[in-house]
């Protein structure tokens, strides 16, 4: 009995082990399938993936850009997709500003001030010089390019709204704009305050070295124990509309509290949670009906899925996706990589990439070229791989998992610096 039992067993083993091994991977010609070059030429896309882009977009209810920060190519590629989605009656953008900053930015709209050179000087007025880089307060406005497609947008009339978290170097700007909005006698009232708080963030800016958990675990301790800024925010909401900002200076303290204590899944999930409950707030206010309105997000790449996101969290792509999906509507989500990239110094090729980030996507990035635009559509690529007797790499798995196409550049660089 125990010889025909192991007979069995191992009868069982060779022959899961033959399908296993008969399993077929996926090979670069599976992919180049699913590829198709375009240009961007006057702002509009052409050529095959352009075609395929643009049809995509027509019957979308809701675009979102996934976009990999940084990339100078990825801002001329949002430009042409604003101009895309305006022909399509997109009116709403959602930008990852944080909600004060995306106050400041509405407000900068409604006084004509949105301008590549109105941003430059807020950014040099409020930028912080650590190790390891140059920080401004609005992190999507740090680039030139970027500027000019809000801009764009701003131009042909859309409205903004924002998710995300303020970043710890937007406090100074933020406790100024706090301040700015009061009436004058309410200014006089808390100028000391005002200024005592101003002078106790200069301070403690002054005292980071470095932009790491540890530095900004010792000045989140500092602001969450600090009297002057606990009080000065709380009188600051004697004005209605600086209530929205002192909301998010507070949060955004909670979450670089838990950046700093090093509980970054912790940080992940919680922010998730925070855009999506801002998003369905600010939808409400607006009155958005998604059976006759659209609606564009543009964030960044690991924010910004139709499923998980890259920290481990269910965030607004998936909550946006879901929605729409009840109100039988499309959703396109947009992934953007690049493979050949000059640093200034050389041409990197990150298909040959060693480190754990852009091994993900190895796969698909070997598809790009230097010398043209390539979109990779997923969604027939998923229906013929899926099922099946195919090996599917985590990698493959985590891009079609998480969007419907993705936007490989030509021959990238860095973006312009606005500061």
């Amino acid at each position: 009995m125990k010889k025909l039992l192991l007979f069995l067993l191992g009868t069982f083993l060779f022959s899961f082990s033959e399908s296993a091994f008969a399993q077929d991977s996926i090979t670069i010609q599976d992919l180049e399938q699913f590829s198709y070059t375009f240009s961007i030429e006057g702002d509009s896309f052409q050529g095959k993936g352009g075609e395929i882009l643009s049809s995509a977009i027509a019957n979308a209810q809701i675009t979102m850009f996934g976009e990999d920060a940084g990339s100078k190519l990825e801002h001329q590629f949002a430009n042409a997709l604003i101009n895309e989605l305006d022909q399509n009656n997109y009116k709403k953008m959602v930008l990852e500003t944080g909600g004060g900053a995306g106050q400041l930015i509405n407000k900068m709209a409604r006084n004509s001030e949105l301008t590549s050179q109105n941003i430059k000087a807020l950014n040099q007025k409020y930028l912080l010089e650590k190790k390891g880089g140059t920080f401004v307060p609005i992190l999507e406005l740090r680039n030139l390019e970027a500027i000019q497609s809000i801009e764009n947008a701003h131009n042909r009339e859309w409205s903004f709204l924002s998710v995300g978290i303020e970043p710890w170097t937007s406090y100074k700007m933020l406790v100024d704009n706090l301040y700015d909005n009061l009436l004058p006698n309410n200014k006089q009232t808390y100028q000391n305050l005002y200024q005592e708080t101003a002078a106790f963030i200069d301070q403690q800016y002054a005292a980071i070295n470095a932009y790491n958990s540890d530095e900004v675990h010792k000045l989140m301790t500092e602001l969450k124990s600090a009297k002057c800024l606990n009080d000065f925010l709380d009188k600051m909401s004697i004005c209605e509309g600086n209530r929205a900002t002192i909301k998010a200076i507070q949060q955004s303290i909670e979450y670089w509290g838990m950046y700093g204590n090093k509980q970054y899944y912790e940080k992940n999930v919680w922010s998730a949670k925070q855009d999506k409950r801002k998003l369905a707030e600010d939808l409400k206010k607006e009155n958005f009906d998604i059976n006759k309105e659209k609606l564009f997000l543009k964030m960044y790449r690991n924010h910004l899925s139709k499923s998980m996101t890259g920290g481990g969290a269910f965030g607004v792509g998936n909550m946006l996706y879901e929605l729409a999906d009840y109100h039988e509507k499309e959703v396109l989500a947009i992934g953007f990589v690049r493979r050949f990239y000059n640093d200034g110094k050389a041409i990197k090729d990150l298909s040959q990439a060693t480190d754990g980030f852009n091994k993900k996507f190895r796969e698909f990035v070997q598809l790009g070229k230097k010398e043209e635009w390539i979109l990779v559509d997923l969604r027939p690529f998923v229906k013929e791989f899926y099922y099946g007797n195919y090996i599917i790499t985590d990698g493959i798995y985590r891009m079609f998992n998480r969007y419907d196409m993705l936007v490989i550049p030509k021959l990238d660089s860095k973006a312009t610096a606005n500061y």
